[in-house]
This record gives C-alpha cells, structure tokens and sequence, in this order.
C-alpha cells in the first residue's frame, strides 16, 4: 500500500510541476501585479485582461475611506482572507475527496486570491487540471503580491452582471453612489449579489428586497458585529435602512 501511495505522490507532483511550467504567460502577469493595474480587453467577444501601468478609468484604491467597504466584501466572500496562504487547505481535502471517492463535481473558488486568479486567468470548465492550475496561481499570487493588491484588483475586476466589472462602476450603477460613499447595507447587499450577480440582482430589477436578498444581507451585517467591525447598535440602524436602487450607466 505505501508502494501505491509513493507512486501515486509522485505522479502528482509530475503533474503539479508539468502544469506550473505551462504556466509561463499567467506567472509573468503575476510577477508584474505588485506596480502596475489590470485593465480590460476584449477578444473574439470574450472579455480578458491585461497588465496597464496606466490607471483605469473607475478603478478604486484601497484607502482608509473606503476600508469598511472592503471589510464587508472581505467577510462575506473570505473571512479568513489575511490568514491563508491563497487557498484553504479545508476545502482542498474536501474537494478531492468528493472528486475521486464520491465521485462529484470539482468544487468552485473559494477563496478571494483563487476568485482573483480564476477570473484573470481560466475558464468555467470545471476539471482536475484547471483546478490545479488555480490552486497553483493562488499560491504564487500570495507568494508574490500583497494582501491589499490582490483585494484590490478583486474588488476591480468582479463581475456583476453583464459587461459590468469593478465595484466602482458597479456602486454606480446600482446606487449612484462611489464605493467609498456606500453604507453598510448598501455593500452588503453588492456583496450578496457576488456568486451570482445575474441571479440575485432580481432585487434590483423589482426596485425592493426579495426574502433571500433581505436574510442574506443581515446575515453579512450579522457577520460584520461578529468581527467586531460594527457595533451591533449600528448593525440594528442599518437592518432598518431602506435601499434605494437607481440605474446608471
């Protein structure tokens, strides 16, 4: 049995060290994040992206005014963000386990860093190899861009519905307001819509909160009291606050 173990170890790392070295283009991008930005292009009608020294139009940085917007996104999508090493080991077990013992699906990102690398670099497709390549990106992007670059770019790239990326153009649209300006429900409800944006915004077309937008929001809310971001006399005032969704482009 150790034999098989031995065996089977090292066919992994055959594999693991095949797919870093074809990595080449996305390992150079990563090299380059720490002093430049990440602007859009589009190819054949797909979106990409690409390194730009020049700052893009509605890019937000990452300052203390706007540090409790971030926060918020921060503990709904990764709560433990500035601990891990770009992946969860947790779920990593429990992903290969489901894939070879029980035969499931391969599991999505999970963690900002492997969303970051995920949305930069691959597919949708859903298989072993491209799942090693994400964990592969997400750890040399740890290894090699700080914590506040890679939120940073994450917050500036995600997608949140149709040709709309970042959460500056994206505070715009659903709220005519700046990232910076947003309360916390308001950026816990952007923060809502993130693992399906064309699914969940059925808020903001219906101009109020569905029951699954209104229990998640105050669960995020909830969340932000735990870690001690908010009081929870703050986190009661804005429970309360009625959204106001405006459209602008």
């Amino acid at each position: 049995m150790k034999k098989v173990l031995l065996v089977v170890a090292y066919l992994f790392f055959l594999f693991f060290l095949m797919t870093f070295v074809s990595l080449k283009d996305e390992i150079i991008f990563i090299s380059r994040l720490n002093s430049n930005f990440v602007s859009e292009k589009t190819i054949n009608n797909q979106k990409a992206f690409m390194i730009s020294k020049k700052l893009p139009t509605n890019w937000i940085k990452l300052t203390k005014d706007n540090d409790l917007q971030a926060q918020t996104i921060v503990i709904s999508e990764d709560w433990d963000f500035y601990n891990h090493c770009g992946v969860d080991i947790n779920q990593i077990k429990a992903t290969i386990v489901d894939y070879f013992v029980w035969n499931k699906k391969l599991r999505g990102a999970s963690t900002i860093t492997q969303q970051l690398v995920k949305n930069l670099f691959l597919t949708n497709q859903r298989s072993f190899r491209r799942k090693i390549m994400e964990l592969i990106l997400a750890l040399y992007l740890e290894k090699m861009v700080s914590k506040k670059k890679i939120l940073e770019t994450y917050l500036n790239i995600i997608e949140y519905g149709n040709n709309l990326y970042g959460i500056g153009k994206s505070s715009k649209y659903y709220f005519n307001k700046s990232f910076n300006e947003l309360s916390v429900k308001e950026v816990a409800f952007m923060a809502m819509l993130l693992p399906n944006p064309k699914r969940y915004s059925e808020s903001f077309r219906l101009k109020k909160l569905t029951p699954y937008a209104d229990k998640t929001i105050n669960q995020i809310i909830e969340k932000l009291v735990t870690a001690r971001i908010i009081s929870p006399e703050q986190a009661f005032v804005e429970s309360l606050q009625q959204l106001n969704f405006t459209e602008i482009l």
